[in-house]
């Protein structure tokens, strides 16, 4: 790729111009001692130069890449010792790769400047409205609840027994389990009335009473025994809590030294516009109640650096990690 300007060392264009000139004027000042056509090139420089003045110095067009733009060229002319120079007013200057620079004088790169992520809008803790809680239940939300049952399976199928399922929602995720695994007896907590209402039937529909024990309680605090299960699993449940410590401090309290933690939430979008995006393409035909809910919960959950830090305030030494469009990932044992 040819440069679009000149090499680092050579003059001006202008002022090679002005030069040019100036020696054309001195051989044609000599007499017979010019060059065959030097008054004729005098003539057309001094013609080319004027032109120039009036019209402002020429500029090279940068070499045309993929759709037009124009390619960043390589300079070695180093900048001055105010910096590089500021673009011309009025005109927009594309942001160059690191390792690129303009010609002539090089331009620091534009900077490009992201809108802050959206700060969290709190929603409701309990979803205790009937109508959301039927909403909820009716909604096709199997892909995720499977993909959680799956992943718990594999993390933690050398030792599977009692596990508490926290937030258990509609008992979906409870049902799957066992079925997952015969070995398992769940004890799953929920703080809406509605929702174990529908759980319960969900879980005598499926003939699992026995294997899955449904109670009535809020965190922190719950009526279970401390340090009682070999796991604490827990899914959309976190983003509803006005205080995640409520979760994080049950999960220690329930769980055994070395069981299992596995707790899936929502991810909070950069913006709005993101989060509505999300239930557009996830729940394009739910009902508008659900599809409402959806939006305030994304709205509503944490980032995975904020439950990092949660993590760390607790002093819970767990892994979290983002492992889809909308949903992190937080596992671990405990101490």
């Amino acid at each position: 790729m040819g440069l679009a300007g000149p090499v680092a060392g050579s003059p001006h264009p202008v002022l090679a111009r002005r030069n040019t000139l100036d020696v054309d004027r001195r051989a044609a000042g000599r007499g017979g001692d010019a060059p065959p056509g030097a008054t004729r090139s005098a003539s057309n420089t001094l013609s080319n130069f004027i032109r120039t003045a009036r019209s402002g110095p020429t500029v090279r067009p940068k070499p045309l890449g993929e759709a037009g733009r124009p390619h960043a060229v390589r300079s070695t002319a180093p900048h001055g010792p105010k910096g590089p120079a500021p673009p011309a007013e009025g005109r927009r200057r594309p942001a160059l790769h690191a390792r690129e620079r303009a010609p002539y004088r090089c331009e620091a790169p534009a900077r490009v400047s992201l809108s802050p992520r959206m700060e969290r809008v709190p929603e409701p803790e309990l979803m205790d409205d009937e109508a959301q809680s039927i909403a909820y239940a009716k909604a096709d939300f199997s892909a995720s609840n499977q993909m959680f049952v799956d992943g718990f399976i594999d993390e933690c199928s050398a030792h599977l027994g009692a596990v508490v399922d926290l937030g258990c929602g509609p008992g979906d995720i409870d049902i799957r389990l066992a079925r997952a695994s015969r070995s398992i007896a769940i004890t799953a907590v929920d703080g809406s009335p509605p929702m174990l209402a529908i759980a319960e039937r969900a879980v005598r529909s499926a003939g699992l009473e026995s294997r899955i024990r449904l109670l009535h309680g809020v965190l922190p605090g719950l009526p279970l025994e401390a340090h009682r299960f070999d796991a604490v699993v827990s899914k959309d449940l976190l983003h509803h809590l006005p205080d995640p410590r409520a979760l994080w401090s049950e999960v220690a309290r329930l769980g055994r030294p070395g069981g299992t933690v596995y707790v899936m939430d929502l991810v909070r979008p950069q913006n709005r516009e993101s989060a509505q995006r999300i239930v557009d393409a996830v729940a394009p035909h739910e009902d508008p109640i659900l599809r409402e809910d959806f939006l305030n919960s994304l709205c509503a959950a944490f980032t995975v650096d904020e439950v990092a830090q949660q993590l760390r305030d607790v002093r819970l030494d767990l892994q979290v990690a983002r492992v889809s469009d909308r949903h992190m990932l937080i596992t671990g044992s405990l101490k």
